[in-house]
């Protein structure tokens, strides 16, 4: 039986991440899981978003078709060359380590990627972040009910 670990803060959820392999490693695995399933959509956060645009980079992922909804993935800035098979969009949160507007600029030069900016902290879909916002969180889960209905996030 496979456990979760819940951490107290988002600092030691992070080093956790790193000390079991970081995005490097969560990148092999998105992509295995992504070529073995084929979702019609998958939904990533934080590091698991920028797994995502990684993977969905990919040659393997070139033949299958979905969508992708990546909240606040910051370490998307470090592969901002790579382009998306899918059609994504991007949800970020405010920053404070990196120019958010900028990045969105460099992305928007792809016609697979659609962007939002939401004024809130990262996090702050996960009630166990630091940057948790209750009423945005519930705004964020009834925008992807409509997602799911429509195809429009």
């Amino acid at each position: 039986m496979k456990t979760t670990t819940v951490f107290t803060d988002d600092q030691l959820a992070y080093h956790a991440f790193l000390q079991q392999g970081g995005l490097e490693r969560y990148q092999q695995q998105v992509l295995q899981t992504l070529t073995a399933v084929q979702p019609d959509l998958v939904l990533g956060f934080s590091a698991g978003a920028a797994a995502l645009w990684c993977s969905l980079s990919r040659a393997d992922c070139a033949d299958s078709a979905g969508q992708a909804l990546l909240c606040y993935g910051g370490q998307i800035r470090q592969y901002s060359e790579l382009t998306p098979h899918w059609p994504v969009t991007c949800l970020w949160s405010d920053e404070s380590h990196f120019d958010v507007v900028a990045l969105q600029q460099q992305l928007g030069q792809s016609g697979n990627v659609r962007q939002q900016h939401w004024s809130q902290r990262h996090g702050f879909i996960n009630p166990h972040s630091t940057g948790y916002d209750a009423s945005a969180a519930d705004l964020f889960w009834q925008r992807c009910q409509q997602w799911i209905q429509n195809g429009d996030f």
